[in-house]
C-alpha cells in the first residue's frame, strides 16, 4: 500500500530543491556577513566574456569669462579613461565528506562545512581588494608614514595615529577626492589603541563614538572598519617580509599580492589603509555559488563553494596607506 508522503524539501517534482536554496541562503549569509571590504568598493557583475570595463572621468576644464562680440565658444572637452579587469578564473573551496563518518555524526555537517568554506572565500575576497587598494595607493604615491620610526605597533603612540589619519585625510583632500564616502580600514590592535585615546571619541573634539559599545564611529572624516584581514601586515621583524593577499595566477589570473618588508631594526609595517570607493573593483562572472555532489568511487559526499571573479585597482589618487617609515612596501606581480 503507498502512503502519500509530505516532503520537507519538495518543490514541484523535485523532492531536494528547497533543501538546496536553503544551502545556498545559508552561504551567501555566511559569505555577505564576513567580508568587509566587497561592499565599499566598484562591483559590477558580467553574464558572459572574460572582462569588464570600468570607467574614468577626469576633470572638467577650468571655466573662463565669456566676452560678449569678442569670444565665441570653442568645445571644450573632459578627458576619459577606462580600466580593465579580467576574470582571475574560477575560484574554489571544497571539502569531502565520507558517508559513513556524516552518518555517524551527532550534528548536521554539510550546512557548518558551507558556512565555514563561504567564511573563507570571503577572506579571500577582503585579502585580494585589500592588496589591490594598498598597489593604488603605490600607484599614485600615495602614503603617510608615522612622525617616528617604530619597531612594533605597540611602541606608537594613539596621538601619533591619529596625526597619520588626518594627514590621510589630507592627501585625499589634495588628490580633489572629494563627494564619496570616505574608509579606514584598521586591523583589531590599531582600532583598539584609537579607541583608548579618549580624544579619539569625545564629542569634545569632534570625535563620534561610544564607550558602551566599544565604536568609533567616525574620524577626520572616515568610517572606521575593523577588520583581521590587515593584521598580518603588522609588526614586521628584523630584515623580514610578509607577502600578503592572494595569488590567483594559476589559470590566467593575477597576483593580487603586495609585500612588506624591513631591513634593519623592526617595523610597525601597514597600520591602515584611507580610501574611497574608488580605490578598488570586482568584477562578477558567477556569483557564490554551492554544490553537493556524490562521488561514487569515494564514497563520499563532495562539498563545494565556487565563484568566478577578478580584481583590480581603479583610480590612483582613491586610496592613501598609513604606514611605518621603515617599511618598503611593495607589490607583487
Amino acid at each position: 500500500m503507498a502512503y502519500p508522503l509530505s516532503r520537507p524539501g519538495q518543490l514541484a517534482t523535485d523532492a531536494r530543491a528547497l533543501f538546496y536554496k536553503k544551502w545556498l541562503g545559508e552561504v551567501l549569509k555566511a559569505y555577505e556577513q564576513a567580508t568587509v571590504f566587497k561592499s565599499l568598493i566598484r562591483n559590477k557583475s558580467i553574464t558572459s566574456g572574460k572582462s569588464g570595463s570600468f570607467p574614468i572621468i577626469g576633470d572638467a576644464p577650468d571655466p573662463k569669462i565669456f566676452v560678449p562680440g569678442v569670444d565665441e565658444l570653442t568645445s571644450q572637452v573632459i578627458g576619459n579613461d577606462e580600466v580593465i579587469i579580467n576574470i582571475d578564473g574560477l575560484i574554489v573551496g571544497n571539502v569531502m565528506v565520507y558517508e559513513l563518518d556524516e552518518w555517524m555524526s551527532e550534528y548536521d555537517v554539510r550546512s557548518p562545512y558551507n558556512q565555514k568554506l563561504a567564511y573563507q572565500m570571503a577572506v579571500t575576497t577582503d585579502r585580494a581588494i585589500a592588496a589591490e587598494i594598498t598597489k593604488n595607493a603605490l600607484n599614485g604615491s600615495n602614503r603617510v608614514n608615522l612622525a617616528s620610526q617604530k619597531a612594533k605597533v605597540a611602541l606608537a603612540s594613539a596621538e601619533e595615529l591619529v596625526d597619520a589619519i588626518f594627514a590621510a585625510a589630507e592627501k585625499l583632500d589634495d588628490n580633489k577626492v572629494m563627494g564619496m564616502e570616505r574608509y579606514l580600514a584598521v586591523s583589531p590592535t590599531v582600532f583598539y589603541k584609537l579607541f583608548k585615546y579618549l580624544s579619539a571619541i569625545d564629542k569634545d573634539y569632534g570625535g563620534q563614538g561610544s564607550i558602551a559599545t566599544g565604536t568609533i564611529l567616525e574620524l577626520a572624516g572616515f568610517k572606521i572598519v575593523k577588520t583581521n584581514t590587515l593584521s598580518p601586515l603588522l609588526n614586521i621583524p628584523d630584515t623580514g617580509s610578509v607577502t600578503f593577499g592572494v595569488d590567483l595566477s594559476g589559470d590566467g589570473g593575477q597576483k593580487h599580492q603586495i609585500t612588506v618588508a624591513e631591513s634593519a631594526t623592526g617595523s610597525a609595517g601597514i597600520l591602515g589603509l584611507a580610501f574611497v570607493e574608488d580605490a578598488a573593483a570586482m568584477l562578477t562572472l558567477k556569483d557564490l555559488t554551492p554544490e553537493i555532489n556524490y562521488i561514487p568511487e569515494k564514497l563520499s559526499n563532495l562539498i563545494v563553494v565556487k565563484m568566478a571573479a577578478g580584481f583590480g585597482a581603479l583610480r590612483k589618487e582613491a586610496s592613501v596607506i598609513i604606514a611605518d617609515s621603515a617599511a618598503t612596501i611593495s607589490a607583487v606581480v
